[in-house]
C-alpha cells in the first residue's frame, strides 16, 4: 500500500486516553464492522479543507506521542459527521467514557475510518505543511498543535498492521 505524490492528508496528534491503545482500540471495531468511526475532539478544523483531504483520498496520519513510541500510522476515512454518528456500535468503547467526561467542554467531528497503516518514521520527511511546505518532523519538534493539513512530496510506503 501506498500514498501518491502531492496528496491532501489531515495529521493528527493522538493521545491514549487513560492508557487506552488507540490504534488497537480501533483495529478492533474496524476487524468486527469493516469500519470504526475515529474521534477528533477540540477545535473544529475546516469541513472545506477536510472534504478536499477526502477527494484526495481521505489520508489520516496518527502520530503517537513520544513516551509511547513516537510513530506514525495512516488511517483512511471514507466520510465524517460533525454530530455523534448514529452507530452506536461503530467507535470503540472507551469513547463513552472520554465523552461523559469531557462532553459538553469539546467540539467534535468524527471520521469514519476503514483501515490503520503503519507507516515507518522515515516516510514522514516526504511529508510538509500545506501552508508553508515546513517537513513535518521539524515542525513536531517546534509545536504542540493537535492538528494540521499536510501534503506528501514523493510516495509514502505504508506497510500492513
Amino acid at each position: 500500500m501506498h500514498i501518491d505524490k502531492h496528496k491532501k492528508m489531515l495529521l493528527f496528534r493522538y493521545s491514549n486516553y487513560r492508557r487506552t491503545d488507540f490504534i488497537a482500540e480501533h483495529n478492533k471495531v474496524i476487524s468486527k464492522n469493516g469500519y470504526s468511526w475515529m474521534l477528533k475532539a477540540g477545535k473544529k478544523s475546516s469541513t472545506d479543507k477536510i472534504d478536499r483531504v477526502l477527494a484526495d483520498g481521505g489520508y489520516l496520519i496518527l502520530k503517537s506521542p513520544i513516551k509511547e513510541g513516537n510513530n506514525y500510522y495512516v488511517a483512511i476515512f471514507d466520510s465524517f459527521v460533525e454530530n455523534n454518528p448514529d452507530d452506536k456500535n461503530g467507535y470503540p468503547e472507551y469513547y463513552k467514557y472520554f465523552m461523559d467526561d469531557m462532553y459538553d467542554a469539546l467540539a467534535y467531528q468524527w471520521f469514519r475510518i476503514r483501515g490503520i497503516y503503519r507507516m515507518d518514521a522515515s516516510q514522514a520527511d516526504k511529508i510538509v505543511l500545506q501552508t508553508n511546505n515546513k517537513r513535518i518532523p521539524e515542525v513536531l519538534e517546534t509545536t504542540r498543535t493537535a492538528v494540521m493539513f499536510v501534503q506528501s512530496t514523493d510516495i509514502i510506503r505504508l506497510e500492513e498492521l
